[in-house]
């Protein structure tokens, strides 16, 4: 009776406890209460993962770059030999890093560090008096920093979409043309940037790939630098879509 009595002892303590483990376990990994969170993937509470206030990671891109053409008034009115000059697309690529403050459920602030992209814009001069026509090919490597605002919708199962805008000051790392008579933009610029993508979360990392536009809202021509190429224009503004990768915590 003695040796049954520990058994039945030793099975007692186990049930009352066995209980008592499982709701901890349970209360542990149960969801925080939050709009934003409410359909995620139970996987993704651990770590406390999605309440973090600060991520960092890191972004690759391919871009493609283009200006806006403002001509000056002497050469609308005529009297040069050159019948057009239109911007060409062209292709450009960035690498950085980023950081990801969350303010609300919703709301973010991602400050972005592109330390190297590298742009190629060109123009293309048609004439009047049969002359070949020609290009003039500006190639720069920019230090940017775009400063977003970033709102996200609800997380479903392990994705949720989310959409950006912001501002993006840009400085020249370096400039250079491939012609004798050069068409130089300024070293510094600012633009306006909006987009959209979709965060995706893996058990150990965050992809997110994005899409997004920017448009200068400063004159980047640099009108010191005065020829028969420039002359014609009163005003260059940039612009590009840009396809993100971005890789985090």
């Amino acid at each position: 009776m003695r040796h049954l009595s520990r058994h039945q002892a030793c099975l007692i303590i186990l049930f009352t406890c066995l209980p008592l483990w499982a709701t901890a376990q349970w209360e542990g990994h149960k969801k925080p209460k939050s709009k934003y969170t409410e359909n995620a993937h139970p996987s993704l509470f651990r770590k406390n993962r999605l309440f973090q206030r600060l991520h960092f990671g890191f972004q690759l891109a391919m871009l493609r770059s283009n200006v806006n053409i403002k001509y000056t008034d002497a050469y609308l009115g005529g009297g040069s030999n050159i019948a057009s000059i239109h911007p060409a697309p062209s292709a450009g690529f960035i690498i950085g890093g980023y950081a990801c403050y969350r303010i609300s459920d919703f709301w973010d602030i991602k400050p972005q560090f592109n330390f190297f992209a590298a742009y190629e814009r060109k123009l293309n001069y048609q004439y009047t008096n049969n002359k070949p026509a020609d290009v003039r090919t500006v190639e720069a490597a920019m230090f940017e920093l775009p400063l977003l605002l970033k709102y996200r919708s609800k997380l479903r199962n392990v994705t949720n979409m989310y959409w950006v805008v912001g501002i993006k000051p840009a400085f020249s790392l370096s400039q250079k043309s491939s012609d004798k008579d050069k068409v130089l933009l300024l070293n510094h610029d600012l633009s306006i940037e909006y987009g959209m993508g979709f965060d995706v979360f893996f058990p150990y990392f965050k992809f997110a790939p994005e899409l997004r536009f920017s448009h200068g809202v400063r004159n980047v021509l640099n009108q010191g630098n005065q020829n028969a190429y420039t002359r014609p224009l009163a005003r260059l503004s940039t612009h590009s879509a840009t396809l993100y990768f971005h890789f985090g915590g």
